[in-house]
């Protein structure tokens, strides 16, 4: 069921973890906010960063070294297929500018002082940041840039913490999210994202020639049975689940009054179950 909880956040779960490959000549150094940057100090922090790696981060992805490529600090991650399916490469190719959009906001709201630092430097020497992705299957790439001025402008703008949330927001959301749908693989796979009754529902195929074996029963049937079991382990997991955008759907829906939910369709019963969470549930 892990699988099928809110897969979108793979560039977003990147730029919060840059703040965990700290450097340690960064954490003992005087501030620089008001000091010279040169490239060597640059490539002291690459270095200092990549002493840290590999670093597992979420939804299946892992950076494995940090470099200087063409003028952007370059952070190359291996994405785990096997769970999230070998299209999400070619899903984020044709989504590049929604993937941007989200790295930028997740660097407005990001609390983190080393990436502040770290972006500030990059300004100063006119150096952009990239994640490069890697499918670890199909070893398809694919690589999103943010250039200095992108930078500047994502470390300036106001954070939209405090401001109204509309239903028009919600719903830009959900049409950037089915963007990258269909999305994982193995037993589930969700296809696309709607709100109904007042829920953002992510509609999900169960693979039943596998989970019905698994468990003895059709799993549609063992999720009805165990519903309260199921929706306790769903709002468990969203809560525990720390990234960026994760959190921000959360909000968002909880100043809307809107639940999520989570539709499991049988890939052969075509039987169904919706498991929703209401507004006061993801408080």
């Amino acid at each position: 069921m892990k699988k099928s909880i809110f897969l979108i956040a793979l560039a977003v779960a990147m730029i919060l973890s840059i703040g965990s490959c700290k450097s340690d000549a960064d954490s003992s150094a005087k501030s620089s906010e008001t000091e010279s940057v040169s490239q060597s100090d640059l490539d002291k922090i690459i270095k200092e960063q990549n002493k840290k790696l590999p670093i597992n981060t979420a939804y299946g992805m892992v950076i494995n070294k940090i470099e200087l490529i063409d003028g952007y600090i370059t952070y190359i991650c291996t994405i785990d297929e096997s769970n999230l399916g070998e299209s999400l490469i070619d899903n984020l190719k044709m989504n590049t500018n929604t993937s941007k959009n989200n790295i930028i906001a997740g660097i407005k709201e990001a609390k983190d002082e080393e990436l502040g630092k770290l972006i500030k430097n990059c300004i100063k020497l006119n150096v952009g940041l990239a994640y490069k992705y890697i499918g670890s299957i199909s070893n398809k790439t694919t690589t999103i840039k943010l250039d200095p001025d992108e930078l500047q402008d994502a470390i300036s703008a106001k954070s939209s913490e405090t401001e109204p949330v509309t239903r028009s927001d919600l719903e830009q959301i959900i049409k950037d999210q089915n963007k990258m749908m269909p999305m994982g693989s193995g037993e589930f796979v969700i296809n696309k994202v709607e709100l109904i009754d007042n829920y953002i529902t992510y509609i999900c195929t169960v693979d039943e020639s596998v989970t019905d074996d698994l468990y003895g029963e059709s799993f549609i049937d063992y999720l009805k049975e165990n519903t309260n079991a199921s929706k306790s382990y769903i709002k468990t997991y969203i809560k525990g689940t720390k990234d960026y955008y994760t959190d921000k759907l959360i909000k968002n829906c909880i100043k809307l009054n809107i639940g999520i939910a989570y539709k499991y369709v049988g890939s052969i019963s075509n039987k169904s179950i919706t498991i929703g969470l209401d507004p006061d549930e993801l408080q």
